[in-house]
């Protein structure tokens, strides 16, 4: 299943835990609490990788975003559902090896914070899995993530080995630019000009007055930054319907990019 949370690893590097980060590599004083039982816990024999996603049951990720984002804020109540391990000694390890490992290490560590995502079945038949991902959108989950069982780790690498199955059309861009606003919004910001790996450029708006105000008389603040958009559906010349902000996406880099 996939989560509405951050991804963010941890690394155990001769016998000493590195600190929680995200995906850009950046430390993550948010998660200082866990960096600490981290710290005080168990250690693997060999140096590893832990990969999850942090989520916080009841909010969503807008919430989150601000949240796991802040230097002077403390999270104290993430679960963090964890999904891959990389071990340093086997570096080709397929994704069933290193799901099974990953089972052994987590309870290994025996902390109740830190959780196993749960695969959800082993299959062939597309018709299978559409019906899990039915299921998950009918009690108001994410969507469903399908990752192929023998393939390799390929960091920020996004092919068919690992698909993304959502509710709606969600996209990670980059802000390449700025409109200005017209009635109400005029002298403001009044949609952000966005683009995807393809070059293809999109008008999105839906931000919040006081981000309109922020980022128009701040630029650098938004501008290269990566934000997920949403839309209805992708029209047959490329664009989008109904395109929207949802949010900045600071667990994000240009390697991410749809």
């Amino acid at each position: 299943e996939k989560y509405d949370g951050w991804f963010m690893y941890i690394d155990c590097i001769d016998g000493v835990w590195q600190g929680i980060r995200s995906k850009t590599g950046r430390h993550l004083p948010s998660m200082a609490m866990y960096d600490r039982l981290f710290a005080a816990g168990p250690k693997p024999n060999q140096d590893i990788r832990i990969i999850f996603e942090a989520i916080i049951p009841g909010k969503v990720f807008a919430e989150l975003n601000g949240m796991f984002n802040q230097q002077q804020y403390e999270v104290t109540n993430a679960v963090l559902m964890c999904h891959d391990i990389l071990f340093a000694k086997y570096p080709h390890t397929v994704f069933m090896k290193r799901y099974d490992r990953l089972k052994s290490v987590v309870d290994f560590l025996n902390f109740d914070w830190l959780r196993i995502a749960p695969v959800m079945a082993t299959i062939h038949d597309v018709s299978v899995w559409m019906g899990m991902y039915h299921s998950v959108i009918n009690r108001n989950g994410e969507g469903i993530i399908a990752k192929k069982a023998d393939a390799t780790y390929a960091a920020g690498k996004r092919d068919y080995t690992l698909l993304k199955i959502k509710r709606d059309l969600t996209l990670d861009v980059k802000v390449v630019g700025m409109v200005e606003g017209k009635g109400k919004y005029a002298g403001t910001l009044g949609a952000l000009v966005v683009e995807e790996k393809s070059g293809q450029r999109h008008e999105v708006s839906g931000m919040s007055d006081e981000a309109r105000h922020l980022w128009w008389n701040n630029r650098n603040l938004i501008l290269g930054a990566i934000v997920e958009v949403e839309a209805m559906m992708r029209l047959p010349n490329g664009s989008l319907r109904e395109g929207r902000f949802k949010a900045v996406r600071h667990d994000k880099t240009e390697a991410d990019i749809d």
